[in-house]
């Protein structure tokens, strides 16, 4: 599997483009993170691999991964080598800030308040949905109005494993 990995990323590498190697190498890792082409715990070929098939040196190859390491995309593992991490994700996700910046956008005046904010018993429909087998999600709850007037009852489950510091985060600010 690692061998059909690296035959793979033989077009990432332009060297007419004037972008550096490892820039491009670590843009193109990172698109097929993002994409799901490489998923979590997914181990990738060595960097010597990498630097022979594509035929540049180890430096720009290292920088790339140890770059992917930093921001929380890839780990490594004395003597077992580099992994794909979990999907990066920050605390105020998009979904939780979309409505009100939606609303601002269109010179309207939004206002969230937050109606329930907990763990809740996972439902089978919502747990397949989100890709978990965890029994309790964290359940937020919120009455969104503009200009005044009830606009919307916005509901997001979320697992507390992957966002543990929401349930006390203030949500209504940028929500």
């Amino acid at each position: 599997m690692e061998r059909a990995l690296v035959r793979d990323e033989k077009a990432v590498i332009s060297r007419a483009s004037g972008i550096p190697i490892h820039t491009q190498f670590r843009a193109h890792l990172l698109r097929r993170i993002e994409r799901g082409e490489l998923h979590k715990g997914q181990k990738l070929p060595s960097e010597r691999e990498y630097a022979d098939q594509l035929g540049v040196s180890l430096a720009p190859i290292r920088q790339a991964i140890l770059d992917l390491v930093k921001e929380g995309y890839l780990h490594r593992t004395r003597g077992r080598g580099t992994f794909v991490q979990e999907a990066k994700v920050d605390e105020k996700i998009a979904i939780l800030s979309s409505f009100t910046q939606s609303m601002r956008a269109k010179g309207l005046d939004p206002d969230i308040h937050i109606r329930f904010r907990g763990l809740v018993t996972a439902d089978p429909v919502i747990g397949d949905a989100l890709r978990t087998q965890e029994r309790k999600l964290l359940l937020i709850r919120r009455l969104a109005s503009v200009e005044g007037e009830p606009a919307a009852l916005l509901d997001a489950f979320l697992s507390p494993q992957t966002f543990p510091k929401i349930l006390h985060a203030d949500l209504a600010e940028d929500s």
